[in-house]
């Protein structure tokens, strides 16, 4: 079972045309992704998010549930082999409850996957929104492809000194792909997650409704909805 203690880790790297000129700035192409996610007003307005879908693993269909305050607070809640399990992260520290891993309580959760799980509080609807302010330098590393397409390479470098890469359709400015290293177990490992059919909900948020990590893991967002009341207890961690 000690796989499942990885499940939310790997949704976060998944949480994520047209032939155009790639003689552009980083401010071109942000700009015009940003633009592409319904614009500046409509990113900067998320103050929460709620999300359903599935995410389909090892054979396993597995429902999950996200709750997400922005930059302050994150649940995730997922059920597998008879269990429901839940991982909240906020920006300091983290808890989880994980009964396919035989936990009787909620637990402290460990550093690196709270490392992992901290990029999930950001709901803003993209992860280049105001990246200054979130601590990220963004580098034009030029054009790439991505699945036969032409698409933008971004280099991303966290506060932290974490460094990934972003990739951007060429046509729909749509972020269409990302690479990231992850320690599992100890080890580094490459993750890359492809996002794909792009829509947008009733209140004209635009997501990507799917998204893969090769043949390992692909979710599928099935309801989105944003700026919706939230309890504070749904964060909070259980009393043993």
């Amino acid at each position: 079972m000690q796989a499942f203690k990885y499940f939310s880790v790997m949704v976060v790297m998944l949480f994520a045309s047209a032939t155009a000129s790639f003689g552009q700035t980083l401010t071109d192409i942000l700009n015009k992704h940003y633009a592409a996610m319904g614009g500046i007003a409509k990113i900067s307005g998320i103050k929460s998010q709620y999300v359903e879908g599935v995410t389909m693993a090892q054979g396993q269909e597995i429902p999950f549930k996200r709750w997400g305050v922005n930059n302050k607070s994150m649940r995730l809640e997922f059920d597998v082999m008879g269990t429901s399990n839940v991982q909240v992260v906020n920006q300091k520290s983290g808890w989880i409850f994980m009964p396919i891993m035989g936990q009787m309580s909620p637990e402290d959760m460990d550093s690196s996957t709270f490392t992992a799980m901290k990029g999930l509080l950001d709901v803003s609807g993209s992860e280049l929104y105001d990246y200054a302010a979130k601590g990220k330098t963004l580098t034009y590393m030029g054009k790439d492809s991505v699945n036969g397409k032409p698409a933008y390479k971004l280099k991303v470098t966290t506060k932290e000194g974490n460094v990934g890469y972003v990739y951007l359709d060429a046509g729909t400015y749509y972020i269409v792909r990302a690479k990231n290293s992850l320690n599992i177990g100890g080890k580094e490992q490459e993750l890359v997650s492809d996002f794909s059919e792009y829509q947008k909900n009733p209140e004209g948020y635009i997501y990507p409704a799917k998204s893969s990590q090769g043949g390992m893991m692909t979710m599928v967002i099935n309801k989105m909805e944003v700026n919706q009341p939230m309890a504070d207890s749904l964060f909070i961690k259980p009393v043993k």
